[in-house]
């Protein structure tokens, strides 16, 4: 008795202690994240299959404005992802296209969620710290939902600044995304956050 006592004892002291890592790295990471009030930067995206062959290759910039508030031009392809703070607008010339959704709905457990609510991260999700020895300071991400669109989520910063994310979906594949020319409360244009389709582009209303 006084054996399986000590046992249990040991498990829940272990677990205690775990719960405690891990808040301490959602504590790091939600310090990390304070920062994002208003950030700019330029972004390489590049798609890999579950075998690491690349798929998609895609750059541009992102420009955020917490909370809520985001901006998303790809340039190559060209591809408009504009969060209004109320609403997210997808806008695809290529197939003269829009979608429209609400902004709890559309976030849900992506990484956006991540860098443009300002919401704490342990919310959504369970978060480990990563030894790299590569000079960065990196966090692994699970979300606590079953259908989150991914599986799994790595951060990576250097210097105080967001610089890899890296994205597994619930088929294999990775997306990676690289960002640099970081800038911290850069000039925002005016309409930046807003959005009105253009002429001629079919409009789908994906919360009704």
């Amino acid at each position: 008795m006084e054996f399986r006592f000590g046992r249990l004892l040991g498990a829940g002291l272990l677990s205690m202690y775990f719960t405690a890592v891990l808040a301490d790295a959602a504590a790091r990471l939600d310090g990390y994240l304070s920062g994002f009030d208003t950030v700019s930067a330029l972004f390489e995206q590049r798609l890999f299959d579950e075998r690491r062959n690349l798929i998609e290759r895609a750059r541009g910039t992102v420009l955020i404005d917490r909370p809520g508030r985001f901006r998303f031009d790809y340039s190559d392809p060209p591809q408009l992802i504009v969060g209004d703070g109320a609403r997210v607008w997808i806008h695809d010339p290529e197939l003269a296209q829009v979608t429209v959704r609400d902004v709890d709905a559309a976030l849900g457990s992506t990484p956006a969620v991540l860098l443009a609510t300002g919401r704490p991260v342990e919310e959504q999700f369970r978060v480990e710290a990563l030894d790299t020895g590569a000079g960065y300071d990196a966090f692994a991400l699970e979300p606590k939902i079953e259908d989150a669109p991914f599986t799994l989520i790595r951060l990576a910063f250097a210097g105080g600044e967001l610089r890899r994310m890296e994205l597994v979906d619930q088929f294999g594949q990775t997306t990676l995304i690289t960002f640099t020319d970081i800038r911290r409360q850069p000039a925002v244009p005016a309409g930046a956050f807003t959005f009105t389709p253009p002429a001629g582009v079919d409009v789908i209303d994906a919360g009704r």
